[in-house]
């Protein structure tokens, strides 16, 4: 029996019903053409009561043949309700059960016809008044049309389906009849459904009193007729291929092999039990075995189950056409050739040495137990395990432990799908579990795993606990939450790309959280490399001992209020290992703040998207930093603050603006300062304050002090040369007068050359007595007291 036989039965018998329907429909088409004479006679004589007699009179002839409907309708209600009982007996697919469903509801519409005729007919026989007569009418027509309209949806519906189970049918042959005749069915579907809208225009007109014409509406009948004939033929050639053994197939031994196998025409869909054991047959008879069971392709009745029994043989049980049973399966001893089998209604159990491989089971109703077979003298144990598409309704089990708790010590692959709180595989190197979610937790200890993918799991309300080989590779990749938490042990290298929230421990080295909020942080004992983004909650590095590398982005939202992402370093030092920092590396990133502080070896500094205030201080052997971030433009404006970095060479503000903090001190050979980005101060409606704050730094410039003016020459003003300060001057000069906002300055240079002099700033304005004798005008070029260098706005005029 092929798997064409059991396609062919299941949608067959779907069909059926039908051609059984609109058989009767075709009876239906000599009363639709008895309206239609009535309909033209009624429109033509409407006024005239004696002709609509003489009329009535001839249709009541016909009365006769109008009960002869109603009475082979009763006949077809009990053939569909035949049907019916039939369908129970297959296997409760969906698709069965939307048929039963139809059944049902067909016989409830032949019964409305009934009634309807039965009322017509009445009207008819007793000369009932026109609007009776049209009331009957229209009561029938109404009920014709629904039922038709029922009907063709159940063809098509169940075209859509046998098309389907062809397609996923291996035989060639099958394929090509089973399409032809599927073909020829939807061309005919689709006349059917134009033939019934055209009726149905034709016998609305009719009741709303339009004028019909009498040979549109006959050729439409007539159509009709001949449609579902052909449906009629269709679906017969369907039921002509299929076959069913009714009663227990049971082979133990020789004499059943030969019995069976003289039933071969016979077998394919078996409505009963399928007993196979070979412990009592001989090796000659064994080919006969499989002649019987290569014939299964499926096992209906959920009282009814396959049992499979094998001994060690050279010849493997042959069920390859096996696609459905109906309920429990059973395999023990030897595997079998089942790779076809897709869904089973009750409980799976499998107990034999090797490999279990299913590929195309898709459906288990009941529990799914792969038993563990350990490795003895003779065996092999549980080799692998391959089921990657089942989904278990019940539970599943190792056959040695509790639900979900599997154990195989000797499975070097393992694929399979849900069900699974608990997995030991010591020498498993790949795993695959098909899980969505892990709503109990998961446990793995797999310490030679070397691929484990967890790739459908979206969420894990449990804790997920795992534990592989160092170089494991582990697809996390659709994980987005992990309520319970995750923990890792052994993988050097993590990434979970849409993970946003949830606990993580791990000694991966290197870690990537692409778009965690850390809300709850990662304990990482051994990174070196890690990759945040999306952070909304403060993040200590300092955590971190053994980080090199660090790339954080944080979440930016639209309110500086709002805004809580931050790092920060340990002034302790804890970071001793940490070389490189990356901030805002993803576009919109955004930080409340970053301080970057005591880390000894930390060399590089790159920012960008959005840092409110920056802090880089006391880090021993930084050359230079790459600053390229912004602020928010809703908060109090930006702050960086640079000190105490004895290697730093040079500074650039990059595209900073709106300052409220500036400080770059004791930089000890920072030689280069740019801060010409700053070119807007706060506003003052705000009583924002600017606090600027440079010195202790190698910044360079020259000095001329002020000369009095003389009886015979000019005042000459003060001259300071310094191309750090050049770069702030254009900023402090277009302050606003007004006392708001207010700026505070501490402005000095370290080494500023008068002639071959090298003082501070500070000391040189200090000493510039003659400054305060600006022709009298001493406010407009005030230098200030020269204590901390420039204290005052105007000073900047004597800035070149």
């Amino acid at each position: 029996m092929k798997t064409r036989d059991f396609i062919y039965l299941s949608k067959t018998t779907k069909i059926m019903k039908t051609g059984g329907t609109l058989n009767f429909l075709k009876r239906a088409g000599a009363i639709l053409m008895l309206l239609a004479i009535f309909a033209s006679s009624c429109n033509k004589y409407a006024d005239d009561f004696k002709q609509l007699n003489t009329k009535l009179d001839a249709l009541a002839a016909q009365v006769a043949g109008v009960t002869q409907l109603s009475t082979d309708m009763t006949a077809l209600k009990a053939t569909v309700a035949s049907l019916a009982t039939a369908v129970a007996g297959l296997p409760q697919t969906a698709a069965i059960t939307a048929l039963t469903t139809n059944l049902a509801t067909a016989n409830t519409n032949i019964a409305l016809l009934q009634t309807s005729l039965t009322n017509l007919a009445t009207a008819v026989g007793t000369k009932a008044s026109t609007a009776d007569v049209t009331k009957a009418v229209a009561d029938v027509t109404a009920n014709i049309k629904t039922e038709l309209t029922n009907q063709l949806k159940t063809v098509n519906d169940n075209i859509a389906k046998a098309q389907a189970a062809i397609v996923a049918s291996n035989d060639a042959q099958t394929i090509a009849e089973n399409k032809a005749i599927l073909d020829s069915n939807t061309a005919q579907s689709a006349l059917l459904n134009s033939a019934i809208a055209n009726i149905g225009t034709q016998i609305t007109a009719f009741v709303n009193g339009t004028t019909v014409v009498d040979a549109t509406l006959q050729a439409s009948v007539d159509a009709l007729t001949l449609l579902v004939k052909g449906q009629k033929s269709i679906l017969d050639q369907l039921l002509a291929n299929s076959n069913m053994y009714n009663g227990d197939v049971t082979v133990t031994s020789n004499v059943e092999a030969d019995f069976y196998l003289k039933k071969l025409s016979q077998l394919g869909i078996v409505n009963g039990k399928v007993t196979i054991s070979t412990t009592n047959i001989t090796t000659a008879y064994l080919d006969s075995v499989n002649k019987i069971t290569s014939k299964i392709t499926a096992v209906i009745g959920s009282a009814n189950y396959v049992l499979v029994t094998s001994k060690a043989a050279t010849v493997v049980v042959d069920f390859s056409k096996l696609v459905n049973v109906a309920g429990n399966y059973t395999v023990t001893g030897v595997d079998i050739s089942d790779d076809a089998l897709t869904t089973v209604g009750g409980n799976v159990l499998l107990t034999y040495d090797g490999a279990y491989n299913a590929p195309n089971l898709t459906t288990v109703t009941g529990n799914l137990t792969l038993t563990m077979s350990p490795y003895v003298s003779g065996t092999v144990g549980t080799t692998s395990i391959n089921l990657p598409n089942v989904v278990v309704a019940g539970s599943v089990f190792d056959g040695v432990g509790p639900a979900g708790v599997l154990n195989y010590p000797k499975a070097l692959s393992i694929v399979m799908s849900g069900g699974v709180s608990s997995l030991t595989a010591p020498v498993a190197t790949v795993i695959t579990l098909g899980s969505t979610s892990f709503a109990s937790g998961l446990m793995i200890n797999a310490v030679k795993c070397a691929t484990l993918s967890l790739a459908k799991a979206t969420s894990a309300a449990g804790v997920v606990s795992i534990t592989t080989l160092a170089g494991c590779t582990v697809d996390m990749s659709l994980l987005a939450s992990a309520a319970g938490g995750l923990i890792f042990v052994g993988p050097t290298t993590l990434s979970f790309p849409v993970l946003a929230s949830g606990a993580l421990t791990a000694d991966a080295t290197t870690v990537t959280l692409p778009v965690h909020l850390c809300v709850i942080q990662p304990v990482l004992s051994k990174v070196t490399t890690l990759t945040l983004g999306l952070i909304d909650n403060p993040v200590s590095i300092s955590l971190y001992p053994t980080l090199v590398t660090l790339d954080a982005s944080g979440k930016n939202p639209a309110l500086y209020t709002s805004m809580k992402a931050a790092i920060t370093t340990s002034a302790s030092g804890a970071n001793a290992a940490l070389t490189t920092v990356k901030i805002g590396t993803v576009s919109g990133s955004g930080f409340k703040s970053v301080n970057l502080q005591q880390n000894p070896v930390l060399v590089s500094v790159t920012t960008s998207g959005v840092i409110n205030e920056l802090t880089i201080d006391n880090n021993a052997t930084l050359v230079g930093v790459s600053l390229g971030h912004g602020h928010d433009t809703t908060g109090p404006g930006s702050a960086l603050i640079v000190t105490n970095n004895p290697k730093m060479t040079s500074l650039s503000s990059g595209v900073l603006d709106y300052p409220f903090i500036i400080t770059v001190a004791s930089n000890a050979t920072l030689a280069a300062l740019d801060l010409s980005s700053y070119k807007t101060y706060l506003y003052p409606a705000t009583t924002a304050a600017t606090t600027i704050k440079i010195g202790s730094n190698a910044l360079t410039g020259t000095y001329v002090d002020a000369v009095a003016m003389t009886p015979t020459s000019p005042y000459s003003e003060t001259v300071i040369t310094s191309a750090a300060l050049s770069t702030l001057k254009a900023y402090i000069l277009a302050w606003p007068t007004t006392t708001t906002p207010t700026c505070t300055l501490s402005v000095d240079i370290d080494k500023v050359t008068q002639a071959t002099v090298t003082k501070t700033l500070a000391t040189w304005i200090a000493g510039d007595v003659n400054h305060t004798e600006a022709n009298g005008s001493t406010a407009a070029y005030a230098l200030g007291t020269g204590v901390g260098g420039i204290n005052v706005k105007t000073a900047f005029k004597n800035v070149n």
